[in-house]
């Protein structure tokens, strides 16, 4: 080969494996080892809002005097139109499918929840949240640890792999859309020329042909990456797949430190067209999956002089799915334990404990106090939904269970 065709073949292996389908070949092909758990086509997808969403602006506290006092201008126009939980809560009106949800006992929101982390770093808080270990392990996710006592592959729709799903014994696989050039029959050749003296890459390229047969993955036309069509393509690999049982999600851009009313209809209005798009596109599978909704941390209770928020503690989480309300699996087990007695997941109700927001009821005199663990909800969920049992969530989260 002269040094021209070398050149050429290199960059076209670099465009390949830049291709949607290079990332997704291995979850469809790696070695079934765990032992397996109940509910083995319960599947889980795990969406991180980044940037620390504000969970009072979300689910609203309706009739407490005090965020009201705190939040004069946030509150004005959307106290009239909040979507009804219960008495004392209402969720805001641009977040019209989860309330849909939620009169179908297929959506919770959890109030005053939080992690461990104290601190105010975006990035510190979401690799907390993603190791979900008391010190963050940045190549020890929780949804790795989980997926470990099961069978099937995890999933993220990523650029590459989150702390989330990664495990030192396990590999998880990632997905997206790619800005390159579709990938030419030609291209195949040329590379299987230049792999054939290397058993490993001549191996991985004969898995991502095979897999490039795969309609799913040969995505046509223009390759979109907003959030909503990252969902759509989340849930239609999970309905089309059964070996994938769990997959994350992302969305940015929940730092509304100004101007944060308009910003959040806009990033509501986002969430809830991408919400739509995923339990559409996942079909009958919406009714054994569940769909766990985490930011990093929650804002201040207080607007600031800019109407927005600064970051915070206390703040709020989501559950939902078809698989919500046929959560019984676990209880009694859930009840035995004392740090996870209070997490109990049940659909169409509003989860958590409101610890008030006068002055000496905050953390730190300008949070709300949080009154759960996030772990905890997660624990009880792997319990509920795949039917984990105590050793195995202690595994997952070592400090909770």
């Amino acid at each position: 080969m002269n040094r021209r065709g070398f050149i050429k073949s290199v960059a076209a292996g670099c465009v390949y494996v830049s291709t949607p389908s290079f990332c997704v070949a291995n979850a469809f092909n790696a070695n079934q080892t765990a032992h397996i758990v109940s509910g083995a086509n319960k599947k889980i997808i795990w969406l991180l809002l980044r940037g620390g969403l504000d969970g009072l602006h979300t689910v609203i506290p309706r009739q407490d005097t005090d965020v009201r006092a705190l939040r004069p201008n946030l509150l004005a126009n959307v106290l009239s139109q909040l979507l009804p939980l219960n008495n004392a809560f209402g969720l805001h009106p641009k977040l019209s499918f989860l309330h849909q949800l939620y009169l179908q006992q297929q959506m919770s929101p959890v109030i005053a929840t939080a992690t461990g982390y104290r601190r105010r770093s975006h990035f510190d808080a979401q690799d907390h949240i993603e190791s979900g270990l008391a010190v963050t392990d940045h190549e020890d996710g929780w949804l790795a640890r989980a997926l470990a006592h099961t069978t099937g592959q995890g999933m993220a729709i990523a650029r590459s792999v989150p702390i989330a799903l990664r495990e030192p014994q396990r590999n998880a696989d990632t997905w997206f859309p790619s800005g390159f050039a579709e990938v030419e029959d030609d291209l195949h050749s040329r590379l299987s020329d230049m792999y054939q003296d290397d058993p490993l890459l001549r191996h991985t390229l004969e898995k991502v042909i095979k897999q490039n047969n795969n309609p799913l993955m040969q995505v046509k036309g223009k390759r979109k990456t907003n959030f909503a069509s990252l969902a759509q393509n989340c849930g239609k690999l999970m309905a089309s797949n059964p070996d994938i049982r769990c997959a994350m999600l992302e969305f940015n851009g929940w730092d509304t430190h100004i101007n944060q009313a308009n910003r959040l209809n806009n990033k509501f209005t986002q969430l809830n067209k991408g919400l739509m798009a995923l339990h559409q596109s996942l079909g009958e599978t919406w009714n054994d999956t569940l769909l766990i909704i985490n930011t990093e941390f929650g804002r201040t209770v207080a607007e600031n002089g800019t109407t927005g928020t600064d970051h915070g503690t206390g703040g709020c989480m989501f559950f939902a799915g078809g698989g919500l309300a046929k959560m019984s699996n676990n209880v009694a087990a859930i009840q035995e334990k004392q740090s996870l007695s209070d997490c109990i997941i049940e659909g169409g109700k509003v989860l958590g404990t409101w610890p008030g927001a006068a002055p000496e009821q905050l953390f730190n005199y300008r949070d709300l106090m949080p009154t759960s663990d996030v772990k905890g909800w997660l624990a009880s969920a792997l319990m509920q939904h795949w039917g984990l049992n105590h050793s195995q969530v202690n595994n997952v989260f070592p400090e909770v269970v």
